[in-house]
């Protein structure tokens, strides 16, 4: 047996204990865990679920007594489609301010191409797939900024 098999055995030992004291100490703290609860319940504290579920209940019945339960989802619903709308119209100011960006690099573009030997993507005219690829990376860098 070299040095390293004697390394890697002693390596596998601890490992395998580490292992098995993480187990045990998940195992108690989920004991405590559960002790906790039960004692809670016993003390008539309200744990955590209750409450959540006390506060879900309270909602409801001023729901109801607003008119139904329509009322919570419409307005919901309402602040949603505000808060998408708000959303578009960043992504739309964020497009705005950044077309300036693309324009620079196109008129860049073509002034390399009439002053210096143009480059043969720009002397042959793109053709359909090309400008879509084009397109394509220009949408991938648009999002690359939003």
């Amino acid at each position: 047996r070299t040095a390293a098999m004697k390394f890697r055995a002693r390596l596998a030992r601890l490992q395998r204990w580490c292992r098995g004291w993480v187990r045990c100490r998940r195992d108690r703290l989920k004991a405590l865990e559960l002790k906790f609860a039960r004692v809670e319940e016993e003390l008539g504290l309200e744990t955590r679920r209750r409450k959540l579920a006390a506060e879900m209940q309270g909602r409801r019945a001023a729901a109801a007594a607003r008119g139904g339960g329509r009322q919570l989802n419409k307005e919901y619903l309402r602040n949603a489609n505000k808060k998408m709308q708000a959303t578009q119209e960043k992504m739309k100011k964020m497009m705005e301010e950044k077309k300036h960006l693309f324009d620079m690099l196109e008129s860049k573009e073509k002034k390399e191409g009439e002053n210096g030997a143009p480059p043969d993507e720009i002397a042959e005219a793109p053709s359909l797939t090309a400008q879509v690829d084009i397109q394509r990376s220009r949408a991938a860098a648009l999002g690359r900024y939003l």
